[in-house]
């Protein structure tokens, strides 16, 4: 069973990577960056080429596969938000699931599902109001990515193809995301809270 994976070199991406190999999967990873895919994976995933728009290099394995799993996109954790970099977060999540799209189209069987991701930033800052996943988008440059990169998927439903859009939280873990950035200034005495200390956190492990 094939499933394909965008953004399989990335934190959430690599995780689940390592889960598909250990369960017998056959894992191709979209990457623009091969050699990375073969020293996270040591040769047991197999990478397709992609400049981060089309999808001429890989939509071949898309025939036939199980899933298809989107979770490409630019590392909104690095660097400034400057206008550039706020556009390069939307393009590359867009335009990824044009691409997804466009695989699917061309694939004379159509994989299961694809699982598109997204995150919890969709619901935008909402102090103690409890949400679900039929509550609204929010306010907010997070919140308009994630109302502009869910649709980007959406035209597979019209091809028969089930779709799962995963909006996730922050990732908790200790090799990597945003525990690996904190610890060492606790380590060091140096570490505290943000603010007053009492926002809301949304988290996964």
């Amino acid at each position: 069973m094939r499933v394909i994976i965008t953004g399989g070199t990335g934190f959430i991406g690599s995780a689940l990577t390592r889960l598909l190999i250990d369960s017998g999967y056959d894992v191709v990873i979209v990457t623009r960056n091969a050699a990375k895919v073969i020293e996270q994976f040591q040769g047991r995933v197999s990478s397709a080429s992609w400049d981060g728009r089309g999808s001429a290099n890989w939509e071949s394995f898309v025939d036939g596969a199980l899933a298809v799993v989107n979770l490409a996109g630019e590392d909104i954790s690095a660097g400034r938000w400057t206008g550039n970099k706020k556009k390069r977060i939307l393009d590359s999540r867009v335009l990824a699931g044009h691409a997804v799209v466009n695989a699917v189209s061309k694939a004379v069987t159509k994989p299961k599902v694809v699982v598109q991701g997204s995150a919890v930033g969709f619901y935008g800052p909402r102090g103690t109001i409890e949400l679900n996943e039929s509550s609204p988008a929010g306010q907010g440059f997070l919140a308009q990515v994630c109302k502009a990169w869910e649709p980007s998927t959406q035209a597979v439903e019209s091809m028969g193809v089930r779709r799962v859009v995963v909006r996730t939280g922050i990732v908790l873990d200790e090799d990597g995301g945003i525990l690996k950035r904190m610890v060492p200034a606790f380590k060091m005495y140096m570490g505290g809270y943000p603010g007053k200390g009492d926002q809301f956190l949304s988290w996964i492990h």
